[in-house]
């Protein structure tokens, strides 16, 4: 079955309203759609010419699913499908899929279980014959002893996840009486779980006609059914299910039941937690053909929880995060509302439910936003579609029977626009609809602690990955060099560089205007430029129309990037609002404004989160300790001129960047258009600022960020590096990879590891963050500090930098394949003062790496002056730390005021 053409914004999109905007270029998807003898479903997608596949293979089972006492056991089990092997002893799966350069993940939502994998073209055969190998054997091997480690693995991610357990409690209050009226898992209900429950699942879920595959891939469909059907063979094509199963497309509606009608608001205690308020309205799920109208919905409610936080409610709420959840017989809207004391619940609640619906406000220009959100997903799914449909793919086609999750979104955008949608919020946007839940501190002490594992003790696993990974002829085999200096450049009269970066298919275009400003010196210097772009009138006067990305974080060097994408044929419009920016004005009244905001917030403590206090020090510790961010007196003094100035005399032609990249050619008429938008743009006579290197810190310093009551911590240790210029840079990421490594073997799989190379170009750095029990902490710090220092003494185990060089050219894979990741690493180059070819090398420099260059990228680092942040409960980690000898600065909790 081919795929249909669609034209994905249609002209009804632009004259349905007021906003002027041409429609989005028609695409023909190349695809194709089949269902096996088995009851096996594929959906093939032609993608754009990048040498990647994409695999996802999405199963009719999730939560709701569960049995009654034995919730978590579809997560568990789609956990425990990772570590099966075949009966005959052979590598599990997720070693197998680690030594062939996949990039896999696994998620399990109220109505599927999807395992996705990203692998290069060259390896998709052996992906596909993975992914039937999970259908044919799915616990293979799997014993009672996996089984509580994995589950115990899930159970502290749930107890550490707590806001997503309370989003799924209220998600089934908002469906009470339906299939999705369950408690979510918990800690407790995973730890019960038993080898026959998962069994028993496999056995009845993991089955061929529960099976959509999605597979997308940069060759004609016709091939990827080839491929799909050598790797699947019997088990798509002999035979038929035992029975026929009813598909979801076939189950009725929840939406069309009698609605449960809520008055009063719940309140539930949980010790140590802020005080939040949840709200939630159901709304008709994905098989009802609404999902255009729930989008739209989104964004119109969100606009109206954020004006009602900022206006009448900003002495109460602290924060407002609003969700879509999906399901293909019911969904609902999330909201999650910070509150200041226990005691703004009530008010609260009722102010923004009756600010939610407020029928008398919902007029052209809410409209306006609606339709204007429809053409911008709608763009955004083009985006998406550059690397293939996700899992929500096979849940359309679960749900509706519609392949193509585009075109049906895009038919269902042109019939729900006006009255239509109208109708549809006044429907399910009410009072009476809306669930409501108060979350309050209550009394008693913490919960039981789980035990420690011995450290090391998952070692041994992370080992067999080592084992597992290829040599340097498959490093060879799976990198190709980026050839970004193949892109066109030119430079305008100004000084303005602009660089035209062909890529891919997809009618798609992202334009950046790169700035490469000054720092600012002094007290609260780093700030300027930040409240400078925020008071712009340009910020306001093109609210949601562009993306302008200033780091406020980096006081030494200001990395600042505007940034536009859409359609192809909408670059002039993307191009006039990047171009607005170079023609300078600032609102004086607006700098006070903005400032007067930001130090409102400092001072109440509500403007910053923890990680963000914590990224905040640690980048102020690395780059400028002179300069505190998180002082709210230094900022009160800046006045209207030191910004105005920053923005007259720092956003100048010849030290910016015009990138575009997409379906476009460097024509005369695109160049044509470029002069004349930014030729004008004048430059300054003055000589730019150098950028010094920032002394190095002077000692280690450990500063403990208090989270109070929190049961897991965060620990980032971060060090200076030597210049990026000149630098062995397969050599340092090798040194994080394993760095990282050796903290996933000390947390275990319930620990979150995030490795981070970047920086400034004069001040490169190397950040490992890690999120895990409280009590590893002091181990984790340890582990971090001892990894460096050993790396530096002594090479690596063969088996060791096999692992660090894999783990490397698995990440180096999948760089630059779409559009948005080749702009980025032109934005990274640029700001990092590198050449448009500057990795062109890489992949011959990453498989010739061995344990010597690695051990003299590590002897660069400059241990003994690691920056050392931990977010965490201050009354437990305060003297653990100190016992082990490392004294911390404690930076208080803030104490909002009232």
């Amino acid at each position: 079955m081919r795929l249909p053409l669609v034209a994905l914004a249609c002209a009804a999109l632009s004259c349905a309203t007021s906003v002027k905007r041409p429609p989005v270029e028609p695409f023909r998807y190349q695809g194709h759609f089949a269902t096996y003898p088995t009851g096996l479903r594929l959906v093939a997608f032609r993608t754009s010419h990048a040498k990647r596949a994409t695999v996802i293979a999405s199963y009719d089972v999730g939560d709701a699913d569960d049995p009654r006492g034995k919730e978590g056991l579809a997560r568990l089990a789609a956990r425990l499908t990772a570590v099966a092997a075949p009966a005959s002893g052979g590598l599990r799966l997720r070693e197998r899929l680690f030594a062939a350069g996949v990039i896999d993940s696994a998620k399990v939502g109220a109505d599927s279980t999807d395992f996705q994998s990203i692998v290069r073209l060259a390896r998709l055969d052996e992906a596909l014959a993975i992914e039937a190998d999970r259908l044919r054997e799915p616990l293979a091997g799997i014993t009672k002893e996996e089984v509580a480690r994995e589950g115990e693995a899930l159970a502290r991610e749930l107890a550490a996840d707590q806001g997503a357990t309370e989003g799924a409690s209220v998600f089934a209050l908002a469906w009470r009486g339906t299939r999705y009226d369950r408690a979510p898992p918990t800690p407790e209900s995973v730890r019960a779980l038993t080898l026959e429950d998962v069994r028993s699942w496999a056995s009845q879920h993991l089955v061929p006609d529960r099976l959509v595959l999605v597979v997308s891939v940069p060759e004609a469909p016709s091939e990827a059914v080839r491929r799909v059907l050598a790797a699947f063979g019997a088990l798509a094509t002999t035979g038929a299910p035992d029975e026929p199963r009813v598909s979801p497309a076939e189950r009725p509606s929840v939406a069309g039941r009698e609605p449960v009608l809520w008055t009063d608001m719940q309140t539930r205690s949980i010790p140590g937690t802020k005080p939040h308020l949840w709200l939630a309205w159901p709304l008709p799920g994905m098989k009802d053909g609404t999902s255009a109208s729930a989008f739209a919905a989104t964004v119109v409610l969100q606009q109206r929880l954020w004006r009602a936080r900022e206006g009448d409610l900003a002495a109460r709420v602290t924060g407002v995060t609003l969700t879509l959840e999906r399901g293909h017989q019911g969904s609902a809207l999330l909201a999650r509302i910070e509150l200041r004391s226990a005691e703004d619940a009530a008010p609260v609640r009722n102010a923004l439910l009756h600010s939610a619906y407020d029928a008398r406000a919902l007029d052209d220009y809410a409209q306006h936003v609606a339709v204007r959100a429809l053409a911008r997903r709608i763009d955004v799914g083009l985006w998406d579609m550059e690397e293939g449909p996700g899992p929500e793919a096979a849940w359309r086609l679960r749900a509706t029977g519609e392949p193509d999750p585009l075109a049906a979104f895009a038919r269902e955008a042109r019939t729900q626009l006006g009255r239509s949608f109208e109708e549809y919020y006044r429907k399910w946007i009410t009072v009476e609809r809306a669930v409501s839940v108060a979350v309050l501190p209550g009394a008693g002490g913490p919960p039981t602690e789980a035990p420690l594992d011995e450290p090391g003790a998952w070692i041994p696993i992370v080992r067999t990955l080592g084992a597992a990974a290829p040599g340097a002829t498959e490093v060879r085999e799976l990198l190709d060099p980026p050839r970004l200096g193949e892109a066109f450049q030119t430079r305008l009269s100004n000084g303005l560089r602009v660089v035209v970066l062909p890529h891919g298919e997809r009618p798609i275009v992202e334009a950046r205007l790169l700035v490469d400003s000054d720092p600012v010196g002094g007290a609260g210097g780093s700030l300027v430029p930040s409240i400078a772009l925020a008071a712009s009138e340009k910020a306001w006067t093109l609210a949601g129309g562009h993306t302008c990305r200033a780091s406020p974080f980096l006081p030494r060097r200001e990395k600042i990037s505007f940034r536009e994408r859409g359609s192809a044929n909408a670059l002039p419009e993307m191009l006039g609002r990047l171009a607005c920016w170079t023609r300078r004005s600032l609102d004086g009244d607006r700098v006070d404004a903005v400032r007067e905001g930001m130090t409102s917030s400092l001072a109440r403590g509500e403007a910053t989160s923890a990680s963000m206090r914590a990224g905040l020090a640690i980048s102020s510790a690395l780059y400028s300790p002179e300069d505190d961010p998180l002082a709210s007196a230094p900022l009160a003094g800046l006045k209207a001129e030191p910004a105005r100035r920053w923005l007259l005399e720092q956003l100048r032609p010849e030290r910016s960047l015009l990138v575009i990249a997409g379906k476009i050619m460097p024509t005369k008429e695109l160049l044509a258009d470029v002069e004349a938008r930014f030729g004008g743009w004048k430059r300054r006579t003055s000589a730019p600022g150098e950028h010094a290197s920032p002394p190095l810190p002077a000692r280690r310093h450990v500063l403990l960020v208090d989270v109070p009551g929190a049961e897991l911590a965060t620990v980032a240790v971060a060090y200076r590096l030597p210049l990026r210029k000149g630098s062995d840079e397969a050599a340092l990421l090798a040194v994080q990879h394993d760095v990282g490594t050796r903290l996933v073997a000390l947390a275990g799989p319930a620990g979150r590891i995030l490795i981070h190379h970047g920086g400034l170009p004069h001040a490169p750095t190397l950040s490992t963050w890690a999120t895990l029990d409280a009590r590893q902490v002091p181990g984790a710090i340890q582990a971090a500090l001892d990894a460096v220092r050993n790396l530096a003494a002594r090479p690596l185990a063969s088996v060791d930098a096999n692992l660090a060089r894999w783990l490397v050219a698995r990440w180096q894979a999948f760089r630059f394949d779409t559009t948005s990741q080749r702009i980025g690493a032109v934005e990274e180059l640029f700001f990092s003062d590198l050449p448009l070819d500057a990795w062109e090398g890489l992949p011959a420099s990453i498989a010739s790496l061995t344990p010597e260059r690695i051990q003299a990228a590590a002897q660069a680092v400059n241990v003994g002056r690691e920056q050392i942040v931990v977010q965490g409960d201050a009354a437990t980690l305060a003297p653990a730390l100190r016992d082990a000898g490392l004294s911390p600065e404690v930076l208080p909790a803030p104490q909002p005021a009232r």
